[in-house]
């Protein structure tokens, strides 16, 4: 099963054909000032699947984790994780989170993570990353900014629990036009070891343009503080007046003298709809670029930004490209090449554009959009591979193509492997990736050379006579190639 993973603003997507979750940690300190990692998972009701329980329908996850350092299990859990229980699994789906804690010293980690939907158990996600628990370099610091999804006083006291109320983390870091506030939650260690006990200081919060470092009017705020071990800041920010965009919420601790001595910040993406009552907004729009384009092709660009977009950029382009109000596409559309490129929204918008074009006329399958396709998909995403081999036709072989790039941004010299098993049609599917968070399959080239597999037993795919095989350098010339097996062009790109 494939797995495509995304990293957008310290976010973790599992996806695959169907199960769907989203991965986020803080770090925070206990009493003994010792860390431990507080890990969430959201998971996407509609991904999984659900059956039937005593009081209607629910899902239900295996979920594990395993952290390792230098090749040792530090800590592990397995869970089952249970939905809501909903009596309508159409149109009262509710996504549910997970919250555990671990802890583990300061150094270096890989997680390995496995989730297995246990109503479709061939329905499963695996993924490693490296994380690292680090130290701070000051004697006073602040944990990790979690932002909270709701906050409610109790009584009762759970995982959620901080002080007298219960804290939903949020998972993500985007901030849709439906999100008037972020509220979020840190603590402050050992200011009194440096300041001295109940001195004063300031606590300064605000939110800042990453474009342009300004920090946004009317959204710095100060609040007195004594310095003592432990103290918390929960707070919440209105964000109707600010306009679609990436910033940094940074929380700084100030002394006597307006000196910094401790800081802590966190990227958030906003995106709002444009305030249609204020006239002035409304001519904005009307003298851009979007206001040209034909609601078609709107909904068609919109769409195709799929490639390109954050995990939760997606989510928004999913529900909406196809049925969504206009304007607010529009909107959508001019905030997020605004984003791209502040100084030229509209030269980055038909850049992109003209890669559409190319997709949608080189790989579009039947009535399938171009863009949906895994070939189409990865061109949006990486460009213009340098190099292609293709191989239409062969006597061992299903039709291939291996794109190979310099460089990518997570990788260099990277590659890719399309196949097309539906003999006759232009449907071609990745079969393999050296790039990370892209599908991987070790022995894709036995897969491949299915249709004749080496009479020795040898993984090599066999090299039948009479390949007729075509060598596309997109650096301006054009070779063609007989005899030449998979993996060699494969090791050795042309």
């Amino acid at each position: 099963m494939r797995l495509l993973s995304v990293l957008c603003l310290c976010i973790l997507s599992f996806q695959s054909f169907a199960l769907d979750a989203y991965f986020k940690h803080n770090v925070f300190h206990n009493s003994k000032f010792e860390p431990y990692i507080e890990a969430g998972i959201l998971f996407n009701s509609v991904s999984l699947a659900y059956n039937k329980v005593e009081g209607g329908f629910q899902a239900q996850v295996e979920l594990t984790y395993i952290f390792e350092q230098n090749g040792k299990t530090i800590d592990w859990s397995k869970t089952l994780v249970k939905s809501p229980i909903t009596s309508d699994t159409v149109n009262q789906l509710q996504d549910f989170l997970d919250l555990q804690r671990f802890a583990l010293p300061y150094g270096d980690y890989k997680l390995t993570m496995k989730l297995v939907d246990l109503n479709n158990t061939s329905d499963s996600s695996l993924k490693v990353i490296d994380f690292k628990v680090e130290k701070s370099n000051f004697e006073a610091f602040f944990s990790d900014i979690m932002l909270v999804q709701s906050a409610t006083p109790s009584n009762k006291s759970s995982i959620l629990t901080r002080g007298n109320m219960d804290m939903v983390p949020r998972v993500s870091n985007f901030y849709s036009p439906v999100d008037s506030t972020l509220t979020f939650y840190t603590e402050f260690y050992n200011a009194n070891k440096f300041l001295g006990e109940n001195e004063d200081f300031i606590i300064s919060t605000k939110i800042i343009n990453s474009q342009n470092d300004e920090v946004i009017d009317n959204l710095q705020f100060f609040k007195r503080k004594k310095a003592q071990s432990v103290d918390v800041l929960f707070s919440t920010i209105d964000l109707n007046a600010l306009y679609s965009g990436n910033y940094i919420l940074s929380i700084e601790a100030r002394n006597r003298t307006n000196e910094v001595f401790a800081s802590k910040k966190i990227a958030i993406n906003r995106y709002n709809n444009l305030d249609f009552g204020d006239s002035n907004q409304l001519e904005m729009i009307k003298r851009t670029f979007v206001m040209d384009i034909h609601e078609d092709s709107l909904r068609m660009v919109v769409y195709c930004l799929r490639p390109r977009a954050s995990t939760f950029e997606k989510d928004y382009i999913d529900k909406n490209w196809e049925n969504g109000d206009t304007t607010e596409l529009r909107g959508f559309l001019y905030g997020y090449w605004q984003n791209q490129s502040n100084m030229d929204p509209e030269s980055a918008y038909k850049e992109y554009n003209q890669d559409i074009d190319v997709v949608r006329e080189k790989y579009k399958i039947s009535r399938i959009n171009g863009c949906s396709t895994d070939r189409g998909r990865v061109y949006l995403q990486y460009g213009k591979p340098n190099t292609i081999v293709r191989v239409p036709y062969s006597a061992d072989n299903y039709p291939y193509e291996i794109w190979h790039y310099y460089s990518v941004p997570s990788k260099s010299d990277a590659k890719f492997v399309f196949y097309s098993a539906a003999l006759g049609l232009d449907d071609y599917i990745m079969l393999h990736s050296n790039v990370p968070g892209e599908y991987k399959d070790d022995q894709w080239y036995m897969k491949l050379s299915s249709k004749l597999l080496s009479p020795n037993g040898n993984d090599e795919p066999i090299n039948g006579a009479g390949n007729v095989i075509y060598s596309e350098n997109l650096r301006g010339t054009s070779t063609n190639v007989v005899g030449n097996q998979a993996l060699d062009f494969w090791n050795n790109p042309r």
